[in-house]
């Protein structure tokens, strides 16, 4: 008789360890893509130079023809092109940003999205910028894109 007590007490131990408690659920975002869009001759950011307006803008996934969500980011004059809407799900995203009536990039991206009992993040498995010279700034992580 003194093992049915024990053994309720060994099953509500085993219950109560379930993957919550031993393994919190986490989920990291997909990395954004940052763009700064500058004059080749002067590489000074055009919306600083208020040659263009972050209004013009426009963000295009030619594989569906949907808009893309982006965010402009201006405080401190910073005028910088963060999208964030790719990679949240396993896609491929061949995305065009436009400015006005001209394509300034093309940017083509195969992203999948992971996860293991615990966590989920995404993977890039392939990015391409093109249309565009452009370097990588090191420091910011953007993209300087040379119209």
């Amino acid at each position: 008789m003194k093992t049915l007590p024990l053994l309720i007490l060994i099953m509500a131990t085993l219950w109560s360890c379930n993957s919550e408690t031993q393994c919190p659920a986490c989920m990291t975002p997909p990395a954004p893509f940052y763009f700064e869009i500058v004059d080749k001759e002067t590489n000074q950011n055009i919306f600083t130079l208020e040659l263009a307006k972050p209004q013009d803008l426009k963000l295009i996934n030619t594989i569906d023809n949907k808009e893309l969500g982006f965010a402009f980011l201006d405080e401190n004059d910073i005028n910088i092109i963060m999208i964030n809407s790719i990679g949240w799900q396993t896609e491929v995203v061949n995305a065009e940003l436009w400015l006005k009536n001209e394509k300034i990039l093309t940017l083509k991206v195969d992203a999948t999205a992971k996860s293991d009992e615990c966590c989920s993040w995404t993977e890039y498995n392939s990015v391409e910028i093109e249309h565009q010279d452009f370097s990588l700034e090191r420091e910011t992580g953007a993209y300087k894109i040379f119209i």
